[in-house]
């Protein structure tokens, strides 16, 4: 298909990767290149491989320039400890759960699509040449072409069938799998035999002794032949990751050797590292074996492990088409005790709070909560535990936990402006738009000069289709911050939904003046240029929107428009042949 090169920006003086095409390639590598660059355009996230600019040569070469990893894939871990392999998989969880949450699904997540930085610390995500998102009306990778790695392709995705983030799910736990036991999940001398298997074939046992059965279920569980009887969501696989770290046995210390141990938080964080050689009485593995063979009991004998919510499914109106964007949770079993560390058990309540806060920023929620849980069972009403249980509540989607805090929290403290914005992100996630524009209300009743919650308002009574009363409020908005251009062109949206051109073209002419390298706000104003019958002037934004981004048709579909209105035939006929080099041609 083409090559990638490590280069060196001679205008910035670092080090890039460019993948380019090579001539005469397939026009199925085309679109997958720009898919790419389209999907990455949109994630930013630690664990995510960042673009850093799509374009063509001047030979017409398309070529995709992004960050450089300076290290290896996943198969440089080789036979590592179980406490080593987890901060790996945390944060492919982590980068995967980001990526679902903005829409993107990867469908050939492998070890060799997981990148390592030199010190194999930091974990980046590559290769969504196949990767579609949830809205994509239309998607040529499926039908009667099998694309991904059979070796961790999931059954549906074998089978040409639609997928949704429990494909990726399923790919995970082939990596899991592969990480615990060794091996990969099936193996076959051929590619068909091998998805045949994955469709069919039962799931071998895993044989480690070093593996707790809580983590063998979550592999499980991933693997399942039916995607209802998968966890729904990343973020349920961090939570029993984390708990597999709370529960990992820690090497036994002698306080008088390291007295300060654990008085720094960022001690508190880190795996315990492996001993070499380290000898166990009977007592001792009891201690650690018969927890964990007690929980696993309980969570064989109740099927417990993880339950599937029901999905919610919403639909919102965008452009010309019915965009469909699943959000699904998966809750553990009301068993699951948020495991406290314990080092962490002894501390004073103002000090795990603290903790508490640093864990939450780190992401590690699981145990977050717990620190927030053992200072509210000595203290039921203190604030910032409640505060900031719901705030890990929120970010993990146990958005019914996190609205009983803030409930709790604001009956003592009706007016806090922190709980009243969380509740309404809350209400809002769980589609509750009524309840979240109250709060927002309130929130504008006790702050009036603080212009995000007249946008977010005006954001809510758009969903409904009311967008008179969006626009009275991004009015207000504008009125507080009028060099903000994010809310110019929330304005022009709304008033381009509404017919009302003139005013399109005036909020998008003020906010190019301060950000002139916004295609789409020249497409958006060429567009809104054509509907006011000003070709000339509809050509002028619509060909500089082409000439910082020739890779999206749209901007050719609206040009080839503009053209057949000036007359000129043969030009558009150019635009609408150049509009095969993008997949998603069929939504405009």
């Amino acid at each position: 298909m083409g090559q990638v090169f490590r280069v060196r920006d001679s205008a910035l003086d670092s080090i890039v990767a460019i993948k380019i095409l090579a001539r005469g390639a397939e026009e199925q590598d085309l679109i997958r290149l720009q898919r790419e660059a389209k999907t990455l355009a949109q994630l930013n996230h630690p664990h995510i491989v960042r673009v850093l600019d799509f374009n063509l040569t001047e030979a017409q070469l398309p070529y995709l320039v992004m960050e450089y990893i300076q290290g290896r894939d996943l198969y440089s871990l080789g036979n590592s400890s179980l406490s080593e392999m987890l901060p790996v998989l945390i944060q492919i969880c982590k980068g995967m759960d980001y990526a679902h949450r903005e829409g993107v699904l990867h469908r050939d997540l492998k070890p060799s699509n997981i990148l390592l930085d030199a010190s194999e610390s930091q974990v980046k995500i590559v290769d969504f040449g196949i990767a579609k998102h949830f809205s994509s009306e239309v998607d040529t990778t499926s039908g009667a072409v099998v694309r991904g790695t059979p070796a961790y392709m999931s059954p549906e995705q074998a089978n040409s069938e639609p997928v949704d983030e429990r494909s990726d799910i399923y790919s995970f736990g082939c990596i899991l799998y592969e990480v615990i036991a060794g091996r990969k999940p099936f193996t076959a001398e051929s590619s068909l035999e091998m998805i045949m298997q994955h469709a069919s074939s039962p799931v071998p046992p895993i044989e480690s002794d070093d593996c707790p059965e809580i983590l063998k279920n979550l592999i499980l569980s991933c693997l399942a032949k039916d995607p209802e009887d998968r966890p729904h969501s990343f973020a349920a696989i961090l939570e029993v990751l984390d708990s597999v770290v709370a529960a990992l046995p820690r090497p036994v210390e002698h306080k008088e050797e390291k007295p300060e141990e654990f008085q720094k938080a960022d001690t508190l964080f880190l795996l315990p590292e492996e001993k070499q050689d380290k000898q166990f009485s009977l007592v001792q593995l009891a201690v650690i074996v018969l927890p964990l063979l007690a929980l696993a009991m309980v969570l064989y004998l109740g099927n417990l492990v993880l339950q599937d919510t029901k999905s919610k499914a919403e639909t919102q109106k965008k452009g010309g088409g019915a965009i469909k964007k699943q959000a699904e949770g998966v809750t553990l079993n009301q068993s699951k005790i948020y495991v406290l560390p314990d080092a962490m058990k002894d501390m004073k309540n103002p000090k795990l709070l603290r903790v508490g806060r640093d864990l939450a920023k780190q992401e590690r929620y699981a145990t977050a909560i717990a620190c927030f849980s053992k200072v509210l069972s000595e203290e039921p009403k203190n604030t910032g535990a409640l505060f900031g249980r719901a705030d890990c509540f929120m970010r993990i989607e146990k958005l019914d936990d996190a609205l009983k805090d803030l409930d709790t929290l604001l009956s003592a403290l009706p007016d806090q402006e922190e709980a009243i914005e969380l509740r309404a992100i809350c209400y809002q996630r769980a589609g509750a738009y009524e309840k979240s524009y109250r709060d927002y209300s309130r929130l504008i009743a006790l702050f009036p000069e603080k212009d995000s919650y007249y946008a977010q308002r005006a954001k809510l009574s758009a969903i409904k289709d009311d967008l008179e009363r969006a626009l009275l409020d991004v009015d207000k908005a504008v009125a507080l911050r009028p060099k903000s251009g994010s809310y110019l062109r929330m304005r022009s949206s709304f008033l381009q939904k509404l017919g009302r051109y003139d005013g399109v073209v005036r909020d998008l002419s003020t906010a190019l003046g301060r950000e002139k390298n916004n295609s789409n706000m020249f497409y958006n104003r060429g567009s809104a240029y054509f509907e006011l019958g000003e070709y000339d002037k509809a050509l002028a934004d619509l060909s500089q929107a082409i000439r910082m981004k020739p890779g999206r048709a749209d901007y050719y579909q609206m040009r080839a428009r503009v053209y057949e209105k000036l007359g000129k035939a043969e030009l558009a006929a150019k635009d609408r042949e150049k509009m095969k080099i993008d997949d998603f041609t069929l939504k405009f």
